[in-house]
C-alpha cells in the first residue's frame, strides 16, 4: 500500500486539522441536539403533567357544582343530600391532592404567569370549598336536630345558596377553566418553541455537515490540483533528467550510446553475466575526413550507424565508443557460435561501400571479440585495454593482408 506521505500534493497535517475541526463541530452539534431534546422533553412532560392536573381539578369542580345543585334541587331527600355531601367531600379531597401535585411542578420555563393564575384559581376554589363546608355543616346539624323541618330549612337556605355560594361557584369554575385554557395555550406555545429550537439546531447541524463536506471536497480538489502540478513538474524534471542522461550517454551523430553509456550498462554484467562483446574500428577514417571533408566524414558515420541499427539492433546492443569505433554486446538469446558468425558479417557490412551524398565511400574494418565470463575483468577499462591490444593485432593483420580482419581475443 502506498504511504500517504509519498503521495504528491498530500498534506497530512491539513487533513488532520480539518478532521479535528469536523469532529469537534459534530460533537458540539450532537451535544446541542441532546440538550435541546432533553430540555424540550422535560418541559413538555411537565407541561402535559400540569395540564392533566388542571383538567382533573376542573373535572372535580364540575362534579362539586353538580352535587351542590343536586342538594338544592333535592332539598326534601335526606339520603340524596347525604350522598351528594359525601361526593363533595371526596371531590375536594382529590382537588387538594391535584393542587399539591400541580404546585410541585416547575412551570417558569413554560409560562411564569401560570403560577399567578393557578394561585388565583386555588384561592377561589378554597373559598368556594369553605362556603360549601359551612353550608353542609348547617344542613347536617339541622338534619340531626330537626329532621321533620328539613325541607323547610333547605327551602329557607335556597336564598343563601343563590346569593352566597353560587357566585363563588361561578368564580371558581371560571377561574379553573381560565387556568385550563391558559395551561393548554402555554403547553402548545412551549411545544412550538421547542420544535423551532429543534429545527434550528438540526438546520445548524446540516449546515455544519454540508460546510464540512464542502471544505473536505475543496481540500480534495486542491490536493488533486497540487498533485497534478507536482506530477507535471516531476514529469518535466524526469524528462529533463532523461534528456540530460541521454545527452551525456549518447553520441548525437550516430544515435548510439557512447562509452559512458556502455560503462553504465556493462558494469553489473562484468561480475555476473556471460556475454559476447565485439569491437569494430575503421582502419583509416582520418583519410575520409582529409579527402572529403569532416561533414562528409560525419555523414559517412551516420549512414553506417543507420545500416547497423537496421540490420543488427535485434541481436545486439550497439555503442559508439569513439569517433570511428563501434562496440557490440550480443543479447543473451544469441549463442556464442552465432555471435562468432555475426562478428564477421558485421565487419563485412561495415567494409562495403556506403553512398554518401555524391560519393561511394569504402573503408576497411578491424574487429576483435571475446566470449566474456563473469569475473574475467574487474572493470570496463581493464576489458577495453585487452581489446586495445587485440585491435592492434587486427589492424596489423588488415594492413598486411589488404582487407578487413577479425581477431578472437580468446585465441591470442
Amino acid at each position: 500500500m502506498k504511504d500517504n506521505n509519498t503521495i504528491p500534493g498530500f498534506n497530512p497535517s491539513r487533513y488532520k486539522r480539518m478532521a479535528i475541526i469536523f469532529v469537534v463541530l459534530s460533537m458540539l452539534n450532537m451535544f446541542a441536539v441532546l440538550l435541546a431534546f432533553r430540555r424540550s422533553g422535560y418541559g413538555l412532560y411537565h407541561a402535559e403533567d400540569a395540564l392533566s392536573h388542571v383538567a382533573t381539578i376542573n373535572h372535580y369542580v364540575q362534579d362539586v357544582n353538580e352535587s351542590a345543585m343536586a342538594i338544592v334541587i333535592n332539598n326534601n331527600d335526606s339520603e340524596r343530600i347525604a350522598k351528594e355531601v359525601s361526593q363533595i367531600t371526596e371531590a375536594f379531597t382529590e382537588i387538594d391532592k391535584e393542587i399539591e401535585m400541580y404546585n410541585s411542578i416547575e412551570l417558569d420555563e413554560i409560562d411564569p404567569a401560570l403560577k399567578d393564575q393557578f394561585n388565583d384559581a386555588k384561592s377561589k376554589v378554597e373559598t368556594y370549598h369553605q362556603a360549601l363546608l359551612n353550608y353542609k355543616n348547617e344542613i347536617q346539624d339541622y338534619t340531626v336536630a330537626n329532621k321533620s323541618e328539613l325541607s323547610d330549612y333547605v327551602a329557607d337556605t335556597m336564598n343563601v345558596y343563590t346569593s352566597d355560594i353560587e357566585p363563588l361557584k361561578d368564580e371558581a369554575a371560571n377561574s379553573v377553566t381560565e387556568l385550563f385554557n391558559m395551561q393548554s395555550q402555554a403547553t402548545y406555545d412551549f411545544f412550538v418553541r421547542c420544535a423551532q429550537q429543534f429545527v434550528f439546531v438540526l438546520l445548524f447541524l446540516i449546515i455544519t455537515m454540508v460546510a464540512g463536506l464542502i471544505g473536505i471536497n475543496n481540500m480534495k480538489k486542491k490536493a488533486r490540483r497540487d498533485a497534478e502540478t507536482i506530477e507535471v513538474e516531476q514529469k518535466k524534471a524526469k524528462e529533463s533528467h532523461e534528456k540530460s542522461v541521454n545527452i551525456a550517454y549518447s553520441n548525437i551523430l550516430t544515435g548510439f550510446k557512447n562509452r559512458y553509456g556502455l560503462e553504465a550498462d556493462i558494469s553489473d554484467k562484468l561480475s555476473s553475466k556471460k556475454f559476447t562483446i565485439a569491437l569494430f574500428n575503421f582502419n583509416n577514417f582520418s583519410y575520409i575526413n582529409e579527402r572529403y571533408g569532416r561533414d562528409t566524414g560525419d555523414e559517412f558515420l551516420s549512414v553506417v550507424s543507420a545500416k547497423l541499427q537496421q540490420k543488427y539492433a535485434k541481436i545486439a546492443d550497439i555503442y559508439s565508443t569513439d569517433s570511428d569505433e563501434f562496440c557490440f554486446i550480443f543479447k543473451k538469446n544469441v549463442s556464442p557460435e552465432k555471435a562468432d558468425e555475426m562478428v564477421y558479417q558485421i565487419a563485412e557490412t561495415m567494409s562495403k561501400p556506403m553512398a554518401v551524398t555524391d560519393h561511394a565511400i569504402q573503408n576497411m574494418v578491424s574487429a576483435c571479440f571475446c566470449h566474456y565470463n563473469p569475473g574475467d575483468q574487474p572493470d570496463l577499462n581493464s576489458l577495453l585495454r585487452n581489446f586495445d591490444r587485440a585491435m592492434k593485432v587486427a589492424q596489423e593483420k588488415s594492413r598486411s593482408e589488404g582487407h578487413s580482419s577479425v581477431v578472437n581475443i580468446d585465441t591470442i
